[in-house]
């Protein structure tokens, strides 16, 4: 998008337009405070951006990057520590294994408090998958 906006730059609209797009990318949707942090890491890192609470394979996954088919879950304790919950995400990384994702997975504390080894953990997972 950054390259249609780039050569429409002195088009009628294209100042609306660049506005729109930034406000878009501001208000994409996050489940928890922790996923909020985690993507506002990922953008203060300059990675590229990925897309959030999207659907594949059967599950909703917390954030992908769809051309390098890597997805980061954010797991609170709350919601990850019933055994039904540690099962239901055994079967959503299989799914996502199995329709050839690279699932990955990080606490919320680790988000918090040591976010440049999820950084690490992050530019990692992509430049794997850009090396495939």
């Amino acid at each position: 998008m950054a390259d249609v906006l780039t050569r429409g730059a002195c088009r009628s609209g294209a100042g609306i337009l660049r506005k729109l797009l930034e406000r878009r990318r501001q208000q994409t949707v996050t489940q928890s405070e922790a996923e909020r942090v985690f993507l506002a890491l990922v953008r203060e890192a300059g990675l590229p951006e990925p897309e959030a609470q999207v659907r594949i394979a059967g599950f909703t996954v917390d954030f992908l990057w769809r051309e390098e088919r890597v997805i980061f879950e954010i797991d609170g304790y709350r919601f990850h520590t019933s055994r039904s919950a540690f099962d239901r995400d055994r079967r959503k990384d299989l799914a996502l294994k199995q329709a050839r994702y690279e699932p990955n997975r990080v606490t919320r504390d680790q988000v918090r408090y040591e976010p440049l080894t999820v950084l690490v953990h992050v530019a990692g997972a992509l430049a794997r998958a850009a090396g495939k």
